[in-house]
């Protein structure tokens, strides 16, 4: 599984890290470390796409819920499970998130029980995805 991660506190990226190294079965993990390239990157689309991306909401250049306005756009990631990551526990924060289609919102720090949580519902949604591609008449199919 690739995860990408935006993250712009070097803490929070060791704390992911370090959970990441320990999962089993391994992760792919890239970094990028603000708006501006999570945007950039989200627009360009590099080779392989991520299967979960994981978004700080204070981010500098652009805020994480313009960030996932962009990767909601994007056709290609518009099915990547996004877990948003915030110290914020805002009730504005969670609405903004969740209106725009992120899966899930966990308050840092995350916890190794959060990876293998996050890890098990994008294997399980990956899954879904795909037996419902398999199943769609021709040209109804959604790639995942």
């Amino acid at each position: 599984m690739h995860v990408l991660l935006v993250e712009d506190g070097p803490d929070d990226v060791a704390a992911v890290r370090r959970l990441i190294d320990r999962n089993e079965p391994p992760l792919c993990l890239t970094v990028l470390r603000d708006g501006l390239e999570a945007s950039a990157y989200a627009a360009k689309l590099p080779g392989e796409l991520p299967d979960l991306i994981l978004l700080d909401i204070n981010l500098p250049g652009l805020s994480g819920i313009e960030v996932l306005r962009r990767v909601k756009a994007e056709p290609r990631l518009r099915d990547v499970p996004v877990v948003v990551l915030s110290g914020s526990d805002s009730d504005e924060d969670v609405r903004a998130a969740q209106d725009l289609g992120a899966h899930s919102y966990l308050i840092k720090p995350l916890r190794a029980q959060d990876l293998g949580w996050i890890a098990r519902s994008v294997a399980s949604y990956r899954t879904r995805l795909a037996r419902l591609s398999a199943t769609a008449p021709a040209g109804e199919g959604r790639a995942s």
